[in-house]
């Protein structure tokens, strides 16, 4: 696949060229080959592409700090990594068959991946994980059957917790990958 540049990213994504460069700086390690002064455009990863799409998420929608957004990344890339997964091996970006251009294939090793995150009074954060299994609809009734599992990591915070923000991990890298593929279709 085409490189993802700012500019892929910036019409993937709503935010715009200068919130891109400023989450590459908040969120990822420093490029020495496309520093500030080299004229060299940055490129990234699509790994690279995702912890600023959900660090920029974070920040603008969920209205975490900048330093908060990067420990909350931080312990969500490690419980993945614990778990054995690695983002690169869910999204695969192949030629297509059907039209020139890219498609975007998934592979995720769940059904949905929804992450609640609450910070404590004393500035710990806590996670509750629900990874469903299996999801399927009730006939009859109109609702839906899941299997799933709870898994809960981070640092409790012993003074209550505040309210839960939630990101839906699997949509969000579903929606990124297919926004990334469609524009380097253009």
């Amino acid at each position: 696949m085409t490189e993802i540049t700012n500019r892929t990213l910036e019409k993937s994504t709503k935010f715009t060229h200068t919130q891109i460069k400023r989450w590459a700086v908040a969120f990822l390690p420093p490029d020495k080959a496309s520093g500030q002064h080299s004229g060299i455009p940055r490129t990234y990863t699509f790994e690279d592409a995702v912890n600023i799409y959900l660090g920029g998420y974070l920040v603008e929608n969920l209205r975490f700090t900048i330093t908060e957004a990067k420990q909350v990344l931080k312990d969500i890339i490690q419980w993945i990594q614990g778990r054995g997964w690695k983002i690169s091996e869910w999204v695969e970006f192949r030629k297509s068959k059907f039209h020139p251009g890219y498609v975007a294939h998934f592979n995720f090793p769940w059904v949905d991946l929804i992450i609640d995150i609450a910070v404590g009074h004393d500035g710990r954060i806590f996670y509750i994980a629900k990874i469903v299994h299996e999801k399927r609809l009730i006939k009859k009734s109109n609702l839906w059957n899941e299997k799933y599992a709870i898994e809960h990591f981070g640092r409790l915070s012993p003074i209550s917790l505040a309210p839960f923000r939630s990101i839906r991990v699997r949509g969000m890298l579903h929606l990124l990958a297919s926004l990334i593929a469609d524009r380097a279709n253009e």
